[in-house]
């Protein structure tokens, strides 16, 4: 029967021989998979060819002194995050606190109790679990103070976030619908003496009508014996920060009670029977994906309203319009996602590089994260050949989108210098190049690419097994 440890493959090192096999039962009886090194050599390749999720090593290895020890050091610098359970036969307390202190999870002396051993590793699995998962986490919630980015718009957007959040003034954040309007709000937030308070976000276009008003002003309810207080986003964000995307589409009567709210500088729940108004005392960040300007022309959006959210304004241009940070942004996502799955940083060379930044990104910013996610995807099912990106780890929409002119670059590059080869052989590393091409064009549809490309499909059979092309 198969048990969730059978997952788990833990490799046991020990110059003797009797110890590895006598370790490997009592883990195997739990269920573990288990594999056994003599020495650091040994070691090391079978950690190579297959990390495991936990190591049992001994202290001292027949190669020399304390070479457990080294190899420990190896290991963590591998991987920090592998624990490891150092053994010892003649163990010290000096030899037990280096170990610990280099980042080792237990320490166990021989000989030892198999329920002693096996306590060890259960707890040791659970606590590199728990690590993982929380660096995971840290590296999910981490936000970067800044805008990812070199080109000029993103230095003028990071000077703005940094001048706006040293004051205490509104702003409007303007970009398309699939900006990161929000993320530069919180940045802002974040790099303020508000950052301690709340930051709240609400978008309007989302938000029933009927309901948005509550969710600003939040409500108060007099019952028989007391009063049922809903706190709103004005008073929860009291401290804080409240952004408020796609403002354009607020109702009429709800920008007047915001426009009252900004220029009183005070609130009051609805149904409050309280004396006074509540303060409001809140960063108020408004975005938006349409000119204001005209919709206070036509009488959509109230000109005074628009002049007191208006203090500051940053606009975010769309990534096609700032090519320059594509590769900028593309390089953060892919290294974010190895290092959360401890894996050595993926490579994108020039050629795929230049294909992405030529790309529209219609959907901006949650089409790049989109795109990037797949191809790490990709990328991971032949990671045992390559942690490079190469055309076929492109998504489909992409590649359909490649200009004519990178075509050409991309389906010619042959493992050698087709100059230094004579005619014929250069001929056929050109039609090598061609028909693989084709063939992942139409899907190895072997008939329909014959008819298009205009050769006889008996013919193409004998040509693609004459260029060895499966």
């Amino acid at each position: 029967m198969i048990s969730e440890n059978s997952f788990i493959n833990i490799l046991i090192v020990d110059d003797e021989e009797d110890i590895c096999e006598l370790v490997s039962e009592i883990l195997s009886d739990e269920g573990y998979s288990t594999r056994v090194a003599s020495g650091y050599g040994s070691a090391v390749t079978s950690f190579e060819q297959k990390a495991p999720q936990l190591v049992i090593l001994d202290v001292w290895l027949g190669d020399s002194d304390k070479d457990g020890i080294r190899l420990l050091q190896y290991i963590k610098a591998q991987n920090p995050y592998l624990p490891v359970i150092m053994m010892s036969g003649h163990g010290t307390i000096d030899v037990a606190v280096s170990a610990i202190q280099l980042g080792a999870y237990d320490f166990i002396e021989k000989p030892f109790e198999s329920s002693r051993l096996c306590v060890s590793v259960s707890k040791a699995l659970q606590s590199a679990t728990l690590q993982k998962e929380n660096e995971n986490l840290k590296i999910k919630a981490k936000v970067t103070d800044y805008v990812l980015g070199v080109s000029q718009n993103v230095q003028d957007i990071n000077a703005s976030i940094e001048r706006i959040a040293s004051l205490n003034g509104r702003c409007l954040i303007f970009g398309n619908k699939f900006s990161e309007k929000e993320d530069v709000a919180r940045k802002i937030h974040n790099s303020s003496f508000r950052a301690q308070g709340q930051f709240s976000s609400i978008n309007c276009a989302k938000c029933e009508p009927r309901y948005l008003e509550l969710e600003l002003l939040g409500s108060e309810v007099l019952t028989e014996d007391k009063t049922l207080v809903n706190r709103g986003l004005f008073d929860k964000t009291s401290s804080g920060t409240l952004f408020l995307d796609n403002i354009e589409t607020m109702p009429y009567d709800v920008q007047e009670i915001l426009l009252n709210a900004c220029i009183a500088n005070s609130f009051v729940r609805i149904g409050g029977k309280s004396a006074s108004p509540m303060p409001l005392s809140s960063r108020i960040i408004c975005g938006t994906s349409v000119d204001l300007k005209d919709m206070v022309n036509n009488g959509q959006f109230i000109k005074e309203l628009y002049y007191h959210i208006n203090v500051n304004k940053i606009n975010i241009l769309p990534l096609c319009k700032r090519p320059d940070d594509i590769p900028v942004l593309i390089k953060y996502y892919l290294n974010q996602m190895s290092k959360m799955y401890s894996i050595p940083e993926i490579r994108i060379d020039s050629d795929i590089m230049d294909i992405l930044q030529s790309y529209k990104w219609e959907r901006d910013i949650v089409e790049l994260k989109s795109v990037t996610d797949q191809i790490f995807l990709r990328v991971m099912a032949h990671s045992d050949k390559s942690m490079t990106v190469h055309k076929s780890d492109l998504p489909e929409n992409i590649i359909k989108a490649i200009p004519i002119s990178m075509q050409s670059k991309l389906e010619i590059p042959c493992d050698c210098n087709v100059f230094d080869l004579k005619i014929k052989e250069a001929k056929e590393c050109f039609e090598r190049e061609y028909y693989r091409a084709q063939l992942r064009k139409y899907a190895g549809n072997i008939q329909r690419m014959s008819d298009l490309i205009g050769i006889d499909r008996s013919a193409l059979y004998r040509r693609l097994k004459h260029l060895k092309i499966k």
